[in-house]
Order: structure tokens, then C-alpha cells, then sequence
């Protein structure tokens, strides 16, 4: 016992929310390099819903994994490993198009949109 009467899921809500933010500067910082952007409660609250939405399109292809080939549920990580690749698309592409870009990239690139 750490001292906190946290049950399951609370405990998994204050861990999701930590992570999405250590994720949301570590992005910020190295893989975007938006150090000279001020920071703006626009780019992390949708960088927040983004990993929600990650979050649950994570959940749903391991799901529909194990549904459509129930015999991978004796072999978990597989769903696991085919779940978090699906997310890691989403939320990297979410995140390059439209948190992190700039007003310069969407000029250059007609695809990205405000």
C-alpha cells in the first residue's frame, strides 16, 4: 500500500492523464520541435482528446481481434501488439496534422486543414 485508496480506475484515470502529459511536452519537445511555439491550452487539450481517441481505437481493434480470432485470446499480446500499432498511426498522424502543425505547414501542405 503507496498511502493512496485509489480503486482501479481512478488510479488508471490520474496514470492516463500523467502520461498523456509527460507524451503531449515529450512530443512537443523532441518529435515536433515546437520549443519556440508558446504553449497554448488549444494544442494540449486536443492533443488530450486525440489520445482518448487513440485510447479507444486501441481498445476497440483488440477487441474486435479476439472477436473475429477467438483463439488469440489464449495468446493476448498479439491483439495487444495489433491494438497499439492501429493507435500509434492515429496518434501520430492526428498529432502531425493538426496539433503540432503550424500555420506554415498547413500553407505548404493543402491536405492539412485548421
Amino acid at each position: 500500500m503507496t498511502g493512496f485508496d485509489f480503486d482501479h480506475y481512478r488510479a488508471r484515470a490520474i496514470s492516463f492523464a500523467i502520461a498523456v502529459t509527460a507524451t503531449w511536452y515529450m512530443n512537443r519537445r523532441w518529435v515536433f520541435e515546437r520549443n519556440a511555439v508558446p504553449v497554448s491550452g488549444r494544442e494540449y487539450s486536443s492533443y488530450f482528446v486525440v489520445q482518448i481517441l487513440g485510447a479507444i481505437i486501441n481498445l476497440s481493434v483488440f477487441v474486435a481481434v479476439i472477436e473475429l480470432l477467438p483463439d488469440l485470446a489464449t495468446l493476448p499480446v498479439i491483439p495487444l501488439a495489433i491494438g497499439a500499432a492501429a493507435a500509434l498511426l492515429f496518434n501520430f498522424t492526428m498529432s502531425s496534422r493538426f496539433v503540432f502543425a503550424t500555420s506554415v505547414d498547413k500553407k505548404t501542405d493543402p491536405g492539412r486543414t485548421q
